[in-house]
């Protein structure tokens, strides 16, 4: 449910960067600004509608989704390692000693 965009087109870059340019301007740009990664366009949120007030590139999209892939595998070896923890600590008798001593 995180995204990264920007409300405007940035003031420093390069007009041709936009995406709203004809197409066969488009294509030509696309290949001279996609090797960059500083091809601007309108992103499209969590339910695919594309937000016509935001920008951003290739390079942030494609670093949010290895962002959210890290935070999903995290999340699930965090969940590995306690799950062990758990039945380790019930296997070799400890339970008692924890519920004794709380």
């Amino acid at each position: 449910n995180n995204g990264i965009a920007m409300k405007s087109f940035p003031t420093w870059a390069n007009e041709d960067s936009r995406e709203e340019k004809t197409e066969s301007d488009s294509s030509q740009l696309e290949e001279k600004n996609n090797s960059k990664g500083s091809h601007y366009f309108h992103p499209r949120d969590r339910n695919g509608k594309i937000l016509r007030t935001r920008y951003t590139t290739e390079r942030v999209q494609e670093a949010m989704s290895e962002y959210v892939e890290a935070c999903f595998n995290a999340r699930t070896e965090v969940e590995r390692v306690l799950t062990k923890l758990s039945w380790d600590l019930v296997d070799e008798g400890h339970l008692p000693a924890i519920l004794q001593a709380s």
